[in-house]
């Protein structure tokens, strides 16, 4: 079990590490919101789509300022998956 735990922390490390500034800049936005929420007493799963949402909203944003930026799915999924991680540590 731990191998494959392992395993997948190490894919999901490859996976952010290759990703651009923006992507961090979405996870990190997503580790603020996750974290700060948790701390507060929301539940964990309220966190994440809090998490989500704001990252939707962003990429609404995003379309509506076309000229300056770019909407990417991935952008608003990021943000979910950092707020998940944001939760978790402050589970720790």
């Amino acid at each position: 079990m731990w191998n494959k735990i392992k395993q997948t922390a190490k894919a999901v490390y490859s996976y952010i590490a290759s990703r651009p500034a923006d992507t961090w800049l979405h996870i990190f936005a997503g580790q603020l919101i996750g974290f700060i929420l948790f701390a507060i007493g929301v539940w964990f799963w309220i966190c994440f789509v809090v998490g989500g949402l704001v990252g939707i909203s962003k990429e609404i944003w995003d379309s509506r300022h076309s000229e300056s930026h770019t909407p990417e799915w991935r952008d608003a999924v990021n943000t979910a998956i950092g707020a998940v991680i944001g939760a978790l540590m402050a589970l720790m």
